[in-house]
């Protein structure tokens, strides 16, 4: 069952670098651009979808629109689960903000850096269990032949391939995701269990130079 995972195209927060998490940030023109750019690659290579998943949040669900008007998916499923972490009282500011009205957040390692609990927000123990219910409502859903789209955040989408993969990674570790990058995942069975493996992963950049946003290791996963 192949499985293509989309984060959403460049929004507000991303241009003025905003802590974004759960706010809903509406997606710029460019952001726009990418999403259909990336439906057209989509399109061109004769890719269609059983289902498209999105996340609630209007940055994700307008580039699942997007993406669907282009491969003939009109139906979007937005599913709860898929929402970016909550970072609690760091969200609507600037790192530079974050770092004034909370000075130790400056002090923050990587691991404790991707846990929001501190601040009112979400722990990624927390995000873990929705993202293994979604992979679990997928899994019970979904047949062999499906193909699924999922459209939704970079620290989600990351939580998701990482665990969907079994790959024996620290429990917060996390790589900042340009926007509407593209991951393919092929579910398959190993050792007994229900899997993924990684297909191939195509970054903005490579399909269209000209609509790249700054790619770098994100302050946090909730900038996504």
């Amino acid at each position: 069952m192949p499985v293509i995972l989309i984060r959403h195209g460049q929004s507000e927060g991303n241009l003025k670098r905003i802590f974004q998490g759960s706010l809903d940030y509406p997606l710029t023109e460019l952001g726009r651009d990418q999403a259909r750019s990336v439906g057209k690659w989509l399109e061109q290579r004769g890719l269609h979808f059983d289902t498209v998943y999105s996340s609630p949040l209007s940055r994700a669900h307008e580039t699942a629109r997007i993406l669907g008007g282009q491969t003939g998916n009109t139906e979007i499923q937005a599913h709860d689960m898929l929402r970016e972490i909550h970072g609690g009282e760091l969200e609507g500011l600037t790192h530079e903000q974050c770092v004034e009205k909370f000075p130790a957040y400056a002090e923050r390692k990587l691991p404790e850096g991707a846990d929001f609990k501190n601040y009112g927000g979400e722990s990624y123990a927390e995000v873990n269990v929705r993202i293994m219910q979604f992979i679990e409502f997928i899994q019970q859903r979904h047949s062999e032949p499906d193909s699924i789209l999922i459209v939704a955040h970079g620290g989600t989408l990351y939580q998701l391939f990482k665990r969907w993969c079994g790959w024996p990674v620290p429990t917060h570790f996390f790589v900042g995701m340009s926007n509407c990058v593209m991951i393919c995942l092929e579910q398959r069975e190993v050792l007994g269990h229900l899997g993924a493996q990684l297909k191939w992963m195509l970054p903005m950049e490579l399909l269209d130079n000209s609509l790249t946003t700054e790619w770098r290791l994100a302050d946090s996963p909730a900038e996504e």
